[in-house]
């Protein structure tokens, strides 16, 4: 798959090179923004005083724990690659959601291990961003439109596109594998 400038991609593929995705899932979002949420754990304490006149002392030991969330916000629309459907379906796979055959739209694929590259950008650019981590939480808003069905010409509400948030917490995979 080639990489577009205006498009974030989510991909358990380890062969991505220079603006093309090889190998593996991977969902096309047609990025409206990213954000970059990155937090550090403090602890902040008082140091009592014998003096009860005078104010404790406050202090803050740094624990050196980064917390760095990657959110992905867009759209899944029909493309030549794939449905908006199929999208959505792919993306929950990458997270590691799974099911059984009677309770899953997925019931044909095996869930992911998790860890997964977040790319955008293009290298002729040199603003190509990989991030790889982990997909945390997903929110997908389905906005039905109308659109005609079938030979009769029947108007229906179907969902023919998704809204998405991913939320993507960076790190390294520390059990083992490729990624």
């Amino acid at each position: 798959m080639d990489i577009d400038a205006g498009s974030i991609y989510i991909t358990n593929s380890t062969n991505i090179v220079a603006d093309t995705i090889t190998g593996g899932d991977t969902v096309r979002i047609d990025a409206q923004k990213v954000d970059h949420n990155i937090n550090k754990t403090l602890i902040e304490f008082n140091i009592p005083t014998a003096d009860a006149a005078k104010a404790p002392e406050a202090g803050i030991i740094d624990l050196k724990q980064i917390k760095h969330v990657v959110s992905v916000q867009g759209l899944l629309a029909n493309d030549s690659t794939n449905t908006a459907y199929k999208k959505k379906e792919i993306l929950m796979f990458l997270m590691g959601y799974g099911g059984t055959a009677e309770d899953s739209m997925m019931s044909a694929l095996s869930p992911s291990k998790g860890f997964i590259t977040l790319v955008y950008g293009r290298t002729a650019q040199s603003a190509q961003h990989k991030v790889t981590g982990n997909i945390v939480k997903i929110m997908i808003t389905e906005t039905p439109e109308e659109m005609t069905i079938g030979n009769g010409g029947t108007a229906v509400k179907a969902p023919i596109g998704y809204s998405v948030q991913v939320q993507v917490a960076v790190g390294k995979n520390r059990m083992g594998g490729t990624n």
